[in-house]
């Protein structure tokens, strides 16, 4: 879900909250579900790749994009003379649109609850800063920690159809050889081939106070690059 404006992370964190709290039964998810197999295997015009293109996009958890991308399944559906998957799509993409009316209520509703105690970050104290990159087989590690004391990690991992994302927020001390992180906040999605050759997407948001320690070794000679917690980091270019 794309960050609203003016809606800051402990809003984004309970507006979460305010989602997760209204029974499935209220909500319908099956927006987030892509019925692609009424679509050639093999996409031979530039709509069909467009469409599963899009659907199998991470942006097509967004209510917005889903809405937009069922009713162009919806259209092409009718025009194949398929009215059954054209139906679904339909009620798919009202399905999404009906959430997306509802947001400004649960930011409201989110608005009168008070921010949940939240560590400070140490501004300033550690002296180290920097953005690094690592891989392990085919999952991505990138860090990046701010010059004020705060840093951001995430992890993609991609195989087979199915993409992970999943990172975390917070602050960061360094003492000697050892950095030491509070996490904050972590979140995390997902796309994955569904049945027969639909898609499913998913994701989640919590908030989180844990403590966690890494070694932490610039290496030398090696054009800034670093080892944190026995993984080998080189400088983003990007």
């Amino acid at each position: 879900m794309p960050p609203a404006p003016g809606l800051g992370r402990a809003g984004l964190l309970l507006l979460s909250l305010a989602l997760a709290a209204v029974p499935a039964r209220a909500r319908d998810q099956s927006w987030r579900q892509f019925d692609l197999s009424g679509l050639p295997a093999r996409p031979t015009t530039f709509e069909e790749q467009s469409l599963l293109e899009s659907a199998r996009s991470p942006a097509a958890a967004d209510r917005r994009q889903a809405a937009r991308i069922q009713r162009a399944l919806a259209s092409y559906y009718r025009a194949h003379g398929d009215a059954e998957r054209s139906r679904v799509a339909e009620a798919r993409a009202a399905a999404a649109e009906q959430e997306q009316m509802e947001l400004p209520r649960l930011r409201r509703a989110a608005a009168k609850k008070p921010p949940r105690a939240r560590l400070a970050a140490p501004a300033g104290r550690s002296g180290f800063s920097g953005r690094f990159y690592g891989m392990s087989g085919r999952t991505l590690n990138t860090w990046d920690f701010n010059p004020d004391g705060t840093f951001y990690h995430a992890t993609i991992a991609s195989g087979a159809g199915t993409s992970v994302r999943n990172s975390e927020r917070g602050s960061f001390e360094v003492h000697g050889a050892w950095m030491i992180l509070r996490v904050q906040n972590t979140a995390g999605g997902f796309v994955t081939p569904g049945a027969g050759r639909s898609v499913q997407l998913g994701g989640a948001a919590a908030s989180s106070a844990s403590l966690r320690r890494l070694s932490l070794r610039k290496l030398p000679h090696a054009s800034g690059a670093i080892l944190l917690g026995g993984e080998r980091l080189k400088v983003k270019s990007w």
